[in-house]
């Protein structure tokens, strides 16, 4: 073997506990050994989908928000793309989309559509209901954004 798969979403290798001296142990046992990283696992099912000290509904919101980014990304890579330029193109309008807007939504969600509560507080506390609303809207957002017209074609 020349490669190992780490799953990055609870344990050792979680970002949240990594700290620089064993990430510079880890690189150098790898060189030692002549392997490299082929695989970094978010590991949607099973260990690690309850994110957060068995709180399921952090884990459900965090599976609405990957399904969402694969539907935004799927959009830019199917299909006939015309040139290499105009799929590239397209590509990093998604990634923007990602990048700026998904925030965006939640934000909004949690302060301007539902009032009476903080959702984010609320997934934190294990509400799966909370979960389920964010992974849900967050999932709608993406479907929306898959069909929407190209608007770069039309530019």
């Amino acid at each position: 073997f020349d490669g190992v798969q780490i799953y990055a979403t609870s344990g050792e290798f979680s970002p949240s506990t990594l700290t620089p001296e064993k990430k510079a142990e880890i690189k150098k046992a790898l060189k030692e050994n002549n392997l490299e990283v082929s695989a970094l696992c978010g590991d949607m099912g099973g260990h690690g989908f309850e994110i957060e000290k068995d709180n399921a509904a952090v884990g459900i919101a965090f599976g609405g928000n990957i399904i969402a980014i694969g539907l935004i990304l799927m959009r830019a890579t199917i299909g006939d793309i015309g040139t290499w330029q105009h799929g590239l193109m397209l590509y990093f309008v998604d990634l923007t989309v990602i990048v700026l807007l998904l925030p965006s939504v939640a934000f909004i969600l949690d302060r301007m559509i539902v009032k009476s509560i903080k959702l984010k507080k609320e997934i934190k506390n294990n509400n799966v209901a909370a979960g389920l609303a964010e992974a849900f809207v967050m999932i709608g957002f993406a479907t929306l954004i898959f069909f929407m017209v190209d608007l770069v074609s039309i530019l």
